[in-house]
């Protein structure tokens, strides 16, 4: 995989900044909240994924449609959509969609968990002065999830957000999320 999510991880301060602007990473994103909350984020996927690797004898190598499944990626689009209607660029979009994807996956765990993780999650990805408006956010789509998406169980372990000509697209990759597996 060679996306620019990946490629932020590895990047150092003389290398051209992932962005493509052409200026050294050290001059552009090094210091931008966008910047830390994207590899935040991928750092979060990674550790989801790497939390639900025991998934890996029983993972079911096969599409929602195939599975008789509704798509992850519409659903979690429609999750998304009071704070896509108030995103007006694509990276507001974007950080609108991954804060969803967070939020989707922590409601998923026992409360005293999702407490944990939001509280790291924030300490780590958000600056102190927006912690207070990042929070309460998560907290709403939480309950939002557990309201009316209760019946949902897959977990979000890897995804994808482009921008196309017709706006957002996004690419999911999902396990099935039981009690029993991580017991």
């Amino acid at each position: 995989m060679n996306d620019k999510s990946t490629q932020v991880l590895s990047i150092e301060r003389n290398d051209l900044c992932w962005c493509g602007s052409g200026k050294k990473y050290k001059k552009c994103c090094l210091d931008t909240i966008d910047d830390r909350e994207r590899k935040h984020t991928v750092d979060y996927q990674k550790d989801m994924a790497s939390k639900m690797s025991h998934f890996n004898s029983h993972m079911i190598c096969k599409s929602s449609e195939e599975l008789g499944l509704g798509s992850l990626s519409d659903m979690i689009l429609e999750f998304s959509d009071d704070m896509l209607r108030h995103s007006d660029t694509y990276q507001e979009q974007k950080m609108a969609v991954e804060i969803a994807i967070i939020a989707w996956n922590i409601a998923l765990l026992d409360k005293d968990d999702q407490q944990k993780i939001i509280d790291d999650f924030l300490s780590t990805a958000v600056n102190k002065k927006d912690r207070k408006y990042f929070k309460p956010m998560i907290e709403l789509l939480i309950e939002k999830r557990l309201k009316f998406y209760a019946d949902e169980y897959r977990i979000v372990i890897h995804h994808e957000i482009l921008e196309t000509e017709d706006g957002l697209h996004l690419n999911v990759a999902s396990a099935v999320h039981t009690k029993e597996a991580v017991s």
